[in-house]
């Protein structure tokens, strides 16, 4: 691998994140409003008007700090509420972004990205152990939200008589580390260093 493709690797690695193909419902609330989501699934539905390969999603939360530990979920729809787990992941990369003294914009991108039919779909989000609360979009109750008390396998749904402020992405929307990304460049050069002596070693 020569010098420049090195480079063009390591932009890669480097290259910021940036909103795709996107589904918004409205803009982040400020005024309060939403379902809680420490000790309950809370749950928005999205539409997607073509096959779409879900990478990054963003929502509005009352958190006190990034959480230790995050759940996502993808659900088919079932009528007024989520239907089945499609893809789920925890602990993804994530952003929070202070938007008042009390919200904050959160972006995470998926663990593993989801590619998803034409049709309606639910997002859920959970960070159990910790206070949170996802917030309202400006155009409330244009379209009830649904909550889950955990575990998932146990109870139902219910609505809740608000909209949660939901975006999804065809892009991820968290730029690595600088660390980490120092840590991708890192290695991506040591591979390269390898592949090299190992093909001089057999010449």
């Amino acid at each position: 691998m020569s010098g420049r493709s090195l480079s063009i690797l390591f932009f890669t690695v480097l290259a910021a994140p940036a909103w795709g193909s996107i589904s918004f419902n409205g803009s982040p609330g400020t005024i309060g409003g939403g379902i809680f989501i420490d000790t309950r699934v809370g749950a928005e539905f999205f539409d997607l008007s073509a096959t779409t390969t879900l990478r990054g999603v963003e929502f509005v939360a009352e958190l006190p700090g990034v959480p230790s530990t995050f759940d996502w979920y993808i659900f088919d729809n079932s009528g007024f509420f989520p239907g089945a787990i499609l893809a789920q992941g925890e602990n993804p990369l994530m952003s929070i972004t202070p938007l008042n003294q009390f919200l904050s914009i959160v972006d995470f991108d998926l663990n593993t990205p989801v590619t998803l039919a034409a049709g309606t779909y639910w997002v859920g989000v959970n960070a159990p152990g910790q206070f949170g609360i996802w917030g309202a979009t400006t155009t409330p109750d244009n379209q009830n939200s649904g909550g889950h008390p955990l575990p998932l396998s146990s109870g139902g749904w219910t609505l809740n008589g608000v909209q949660l402020y939901l975006g999804v992405s065809d892009t991820e929307l968290v730029a690595p580390e600088p660390g980490s990304m120092l840590l991708a460049g890192l290695g991506i050069a040591f591979l390269v260093c390898w592949r090299n002596r190992v093909c001089s070693s057999v010449k």
